[in-house]
This record gives C-alpha cells, sequence and structure tokens, in this order.
C-alpha cells in the first residue's frame, strides 16, 4: 500500500509547491488517548497554519493529503511517522522535510509534541513541545508556540519569482503524473530527454540529482534489477551523499536481500521438487496439483519466472473449471509481477475481465489490474 501512496503524492508534489521553497509534508497530530481526537483534529489546522505563516515552506497539510488520496490511502499515509518510512515518503515526493507529532495528557493539561523530520537523512533534527488547556485559544497558542520554536522564526525577505524554476517545477509535475499512473516506462523515457535539456533547480534541489534518483527509482519499480544495479552506481558515485542517498541505498539492499534469499532457498529448491515428483508418482496426484505444488516451490524460491510459466500451464489445464481457473490467473499474476512481466500479468487479467466481469471484480482483480506497473 504504501508505494500507491507514494505515487498519489508524487502526481500532487511538484504542482502543489512554489519552487522557491521546500515542500514540507505536514501529517496529522496523532492524539495519545481517544479523548484527544477532536482536539488533535483542531491542532491539525492550527500547525499547518502557523507553518505557512513562518514562510519557509510549501507546507502540505492534512487536508490536501486527505483530498489528493482518498480517505483510505491516508488512513496508510497517516500511519507512516518513523523516520525510515518518512524518508521513503520524502523521496517519492521530492519532500525534504516532514512533520509530525503527537497530542498527549499532561496532568490537567495537554502536550503538543512535535519533531521535524529531514527525509534526505531519515533522521529527526528538531524537536519542540508547548503545553495548555485544551482550550481552543491555549491550543492556537501551543501550535504557535511549538512550530515557532521547531521552524525558527518567520522568513523575511524577497522570494525568488516562481517562472525563475518553471521548467524545473514542469518537469517535475510531469514526471509526479507519470508516478502516479503506474507509467514507469515512460518515467525512463522522460527522464533520458530531459538529462539533454538542463534546466535551472531552485536553491537546495538539484536537477540533475532528482533525474538520476527518479531513474533508479522507475527502475526498481519495474524489477529491472541490472538497471536498479547500473543506475544506483551512477547516482552513488556522482552524489555520495547526495539528497537521496538513504532512498536509493535502500533499493540497493532490497536487491541484497532478494539474491540472499534465492541463493539460500536454491539448496533447498531440488529437494523440493524431486519430493513433489515422488508423491505424485506414489500417490498418483492430478497433473494440475503436481503444477501447482512446482509453482509455489519455484515462487518460494524467488525463481519468478520459472514460477510463471508453472501457473501459465496450471491455467491452462484448468481452463475448463472457471474456479480453478480465477484462482490460477491470479496466482500467475502475483508471478508475472515480482518477475517484472507486467505486461504478460494485465494480458491475463484482461483476459479474466472478459470471461467474467462479475467474479473479476468480486475477487478485487480490478485493484490488481490498476496497481501494474507499465
Amino acid at each position: 500500500m504504501l508505494a500507491l501512496v507514494l505515487s498519489c503524492l508524487a502526481a500532487a508534489g511538484d504542482a502543489a509547491a512554489p519552487a522557491a521553497k521546500p515542500l514540507l509534508m505536514v501529517l496529522p497530530i496523532k492524539a495519545a488517548a481517544p479523548d484527544l481526537a477532536g482536539s488533535s483534529a483542531a491542532v491539525d489546522e492550527l500547525v499547518l497554519e502557523a507553518v505557512t505563516a513562518a514562510g519557509t515552506y510549501q507546507a502540505l497539510g492534512p487536508a490536501d493529503l486527505n483530498a489528493l488520496l482518498g480517505a483510505e490511502k491516508m488512513k496508510d499515509a497517516a500511519g507512516c511517522t518513523d523516520v525510515s518510512c518518512a524518508a521513503e515518503l520524502g523521496g517519492a515526493l521530492g519532500a525534504p522535510f516532514y512533520l509530525a507529532g503527537e497530542l498527549n495528557k499532561l496532568g490537567q493539561k495537554v502536550l503538543l509534541s512535535l519533531r521535524l523530520i529531514d527525509t534526505r537523512e531519515a533522521k529527526v533534527v528538531a524537536r519542540a513541545s508547548a503545553s495548555g488547556s485544551a482550550d481552543a485559544r491555549e491550543l492556537e497558542a501551543m501550535a504557535r508556540q511549538a512550530v515557532a520554536t521547531l521552524l525558527g522564526p518567520p522568513r523575511t525577505g524577497a522570494v525568488l519569482a516562481a517562472d525563475t524554476y518553471a521548467a524545473y517545477t514542469a518537469a517535475m509535475t510531469a514526471l509526479g503524473k507519470l508516478v502516479a499512473a503506474a507509467e514507469y516506462t515512460k518515467v525512463l523515457a522522460l527522464v533520458d530527454d530531459y538529462q539533454k535539456k538542463p534546466f535551472d533547480a531552485p536553491p537546495g534541489q538539484d536537477a540533475r540529482e532528482m533525474l538520476a534518483y527518479y531513474q533508479v527509482f522507475a527502475c526498481s519499480m519495474l524489477k529491472r534489477e541490472e538497471c536498479v544495479r547500473t543506475r544506483a552506481a551512477d547516482y552513488r558515485q556522482r552524489w555520495p551523499d547526495g539528497m537521496w542517498k538513504t532512498a536509493v541505498e535502500s533499493f540497493v539492499r532490497q536487491l541484497e536481500d532478494l539474491e540472499l534469499e534465492r541463493t539460500t532457498a536454491q539448496a533447498k529448491l531440488g529437494e523440493q521438487l524431486a519430493e513433489i515428483d515422488t508423491q505424485a508418482q506414489q500417490h498418483h496426484l492430478p497433473e494440475a496439483q503436481v503444477v501447482e505444488r512446482r509453482a509455489w516451490a519455484y515462487f518460494a524460491a524467488k525463481r519468478f519466472v520459472e514460477s510463471a510459466a508453472q501457473f501459465a500451464r496450471l491455467r491452462a489445464l484448468t481452463a475448463a473449471d472457471e474456479e480453478a481457473w480465477f484462482k490460477a490467473t491470479e496466482s500467475y499474476v502475483l508471478a508475472c509481477e515480482q518477475a517484472g512481466r507486467f505486461d504478460d500479468g494485465r494480458a491475463a487479467l484482461l483476459e479474466a475481465r472478459a470471461r467474467n466481469e462479475t467474479r473479476f471484480r468480486l475477487q478485487h482483480l480490478r485493484d490488481t489490474l490498476e496497481r501494474l506497473p507499465k
């Protein structure tokens, strides 16, 4: 679900933020006790107003996020409060900073605690708190005090005209829309095009670095392992302490973990396949059952291409049994998704929809079809 939230945020982030100010995500204030829920909801807007008044950041608040994501996906975003999750969200959105907070009871008073997270370094860079009663006026004063402590005094002076970075803003907006539509192949093509046309970026931003990050991100979403390795190595060489260093390294670690799991499982795979064949002979198992067992054995070993091939065979064997065929199709699509064979998975889903649209919807395969990268 987090990947879906990331794509939705990426579509709106650059369009919402004037280029001269860094983007700051302000998530809903968490109520530490049920009877504080009403107060925390009020504090959401008070904190957002205080952040906006400070003038340092372009703030994207809870109502903005809810409008962009919808209620259900907003719940997932609101649950992202640790620094590693914040870094992942910020990496996809292009938001260098992230504000999270809690409203707690403190005797007869309430305590508002805020923390500012640098998504580039995945660490908390500032903390602030203020206490008072749950009275509306005191809550407003607490929000202003905590934000002022967290962010410093209001920003003064001239702000660079937005059209100074119009090309940068347009590029980030276009890329964000493609990410939201899971059009990652087009992201790679557009990045290649932008890299041939250098443009200015706001202070503190490096357009070339951002484009390089988008390449790593898109390759990862498309399950192109060699592409991730190559692009990540290029990024790390050019920006060893770059803004998206943590996010890029996380993509590389995912590949390393996957390779380790494959190596570990490979030793057992041969034994599992031999055992399946032995049981098939001894118990005269139906061919479809044998094929399904082999498919899941390959899947467990992270051999997704072989797994998809076995599930494709299972689909053919169960063609006359609609319920079994739909089950095999769902498993086949899962294997294709993990193997990066998204077009094959999409074709199977479209075939399933044409065969029985009611069952297709009841099994939530429409959601699967919509999320498949392109």
